[in-house]
């Protein structure tokens, strides 16, 4: 009787692991995509949202090639420095936006290329940039 029970709750138990790992699992694969890391950076774009910096899309042409590049300027009318934001795997989020703003409130212009398109936003995150930015 004692070891059949016991082989009850191993079923449960390796019930609620598998389908732990299952969601665990489809987690992963969402916050891999640039929609899920937006969606699970949502304070990177409400901090980017209330930004007293400007920033803008540009295009950097070079050799007959375009990539585009969301630029943030410190608020100085000095010139400032340059520093060059590399984005993460998932492209140019939010949260790679907010670092930028980061370093732009201290006194940089900083300029973060989109390596993985290069073609810069798309047309929710260009609607948004130009009215946020």
């Amino acid at each position: 009787m004692h070891a059949r029970r016991g082989g009850k709750r191993g079923c449960v138990l390796l019930l609620v692991l598998a389908i732990g790992h299952s969601a665990w699992a489809q987690q992963q694969r969402h916050s891999d995509t640039w929609s899920g890391q937006q969606q699970s950076q949502s304070w990177a774009t409400q901090k980017v949202a209330r930004s007293l910096r400007h920033g803008e899309w540009t295009q950097i042409v070079r050799g007959g090639r375009t990539l585009k590049a969301f630029v943030i300027l410190p608020q100085t009318t000095r010139k400032a420095p340059v520093v060059i934001v590399a984005h993460e795997v998932s492209g140019l989020t939010d949260s790679t936006r907010n670092t930028a703003d980061e370093i732009a409130a201290m006194g940089y212009i900083a300029i973060v290329p989109d390596m993985l398109s290069g073609r810069g936003p798309t047309v929710e995150t260009s609607v948004r940039s130009r009215t946020h930015a």
